[in-house]
């Protein structure tokens, strides 16, 4: 499962998502590539219809309001990074909630302030961990145990001062005793960003905070404007980092209406760049575009496959009036060879960011269309289908046939819970 995203729109109150109604719905893909494909295609739309709610919920502890990031599943059930009003103050925390939802705990990790996004909870061998923002002047990015010491000061992997700007975005994975947290910034002449990767060894104990960089390295090509990293862990060691890259159109290299997006507004072409690097930060294999550069990609996900890596891709694309986003996957192999763009959902896609769930040889696709309206794509990438089960709400992440996802009031007034949804075929 590659969660997503800060990407995802938060629920920072039930209000505000309680209009993302799931529908019943199958849409038949316009042209099936083979009998075959129209076959497995089917039988995703059929497994989909056979998903079922589970009665019991879960609702986070002693908060009345909560914004809901990325979640994993570890040997303790779900953990999900939040922000919430503990005790009356914003809080970075992780809600964790037992597979059985009979046990759900907050796991405060220290005050919210402004746009920080919630925590990003990752698992690794030495226990659950969450990469957060820990204050914004000066900011500084957090990995941390999930479980802090309730006797003894705070304990973190890296505690490390990174450049404030607009951006909040980051992203974190772990392979063995290595730990690789993504970020972007202003580069040095503010005119365009880039991205860094910091590494540190968790096969130690964490210490007290001392603000030192590990294995700091600026990963994006110096000519891109990069933003939102996403880094996956690669088989055989190191990750594989990708990021959004940018070019505004000059109008002088289009007529002037083609470089306006809206009055006044400069057109821009957005593709995605990926780049290898080892245990330390070095790069394998330097910066390079493996998706189109005319396109308008917004959102990335990630997961490795077949020793290479599978690059979801939500494309801003619309190829006709009010037709939505398009979402499409690209295969890069280790050798940094790239495949050709496939379609998985080839229009109506929204502006809520996807999500993948599943297994990284048959990803779903969870997503809304452009009337928030929630979808599930099978592994086929033929019709894509609501889950009858669903009621207001999101998948966050999924383990054996199993989806937790958010359920929200159909009033908007309480925080949301978690809820099990037994979907077969889905992460099996």
């Amino acid at each position: 499962m590659t969660g997503g995203r800060s990407r995802v729109a938060p629920a920072t109150v039930a209000r505000a998502l309680a209009s993302c109604i799931l529908l019943v719905s199958c849409r038949r893909s316009t042209v099936d590539a083979s009998a075959d494909a129209g076959q497995a295609a089917r039988e995703d739309a059929a497994a989909l219809a056979t998903c079922t709610a589970e009665d019991r919920t879960a609702a986070p502890p002693g908060v009345d309001e909560v914004e809901v990031g990325d979640a994993i599943v570890d040997a303790s059930g779900v953990l999900a990074g939040v922000i919430a009003r503990h005790k009356g103050a914003r809080t970075h925390a992780v809600w964790g909630v037992s597979r059985d939802l009979a046990r759900s705990e907050l796991f405060p990790l220290g005050e919210a302030r402004g746009d920080e996004p919630p925590p990003k909870p990752v698992r690794s061998l030495r226990g659950p961990l969450a990469a957060f923002y820990r204050s914004s002047r000066p900011r500084r990015l957090v990995l941390a145990p999930v479980e802090q010491p309730k006797d003894a000061g705070p304990r973190a992997f890296l505690d490390l001062e990174v450049q404030a700007d607009e951006s909040y975005a980051f992203d974190v994975a772990v392979a063995g005793d290595v730990a690789l947290v993504a970020w972007d910034e202003d580069a040095p002449s503010r005119d365009t960003g880039l991205v860094k990767v910091a590494t540190v060894d968790i096969g130690a104990a964490p210490e007290q905070p001392d603000g030192s960089a590990r294995g700091l390295r600026v990963v994006s090509d110096p000519a891109s404007d990069a933003e939102s990293p996403r880094v996956v862990a690669r088989e055989g060691g190191g990750f594989f980092v990708a990021w959004l890259a940018r070019r505004t159109v000059d109008v002088k290299d289009a007529g002037h209406a083609a470089a306006l997006e809206a009055p006044g507004e400069r057109r821009a072409f957005t593709w995605v760049e990926l780049a290898v690097v080892d245990s330390r930060g070095n790069a394998i294999m330097s910066a390079r575009r493996v998706t189109p550069a005319t396109g308008h990609a917004a959102e990335i996900e990630l997961s490795s496959a077949d020793g290479g890596v599978m690059v979801h891709v939500q494309d801003e694309e619309a190829r006709a009036d009010g037709a939505g986003m398009r979402i499409y996957k690209v295969f890069v192999a280790a050798t940094g060879a790239a495949g050709a763009p496939v379609d998985v959902v080839p229009d109506g896609v929204g502006r809520a960011a996807m999500a993948l769930l599943g297994t990284a040889a048959r990803p779903w696709i969870a997503y809304t269309d452009t009337v928030e309206h929630a979808f599930l794509a099978g592994p086929s990438g033929g019709p894509r289908a609501a889950v009858p089960a669903f009621d207001p709400g999101r998948p966050l992440v999924d383990e054996k046939g199993v989806i937790f996802g958010l359920h929200f009031s159909a009033t908007g007034q309480a925080a949301p819970r978690i809820r099990r949804y037994r979907c077969p075929d889905v992460g099996e």
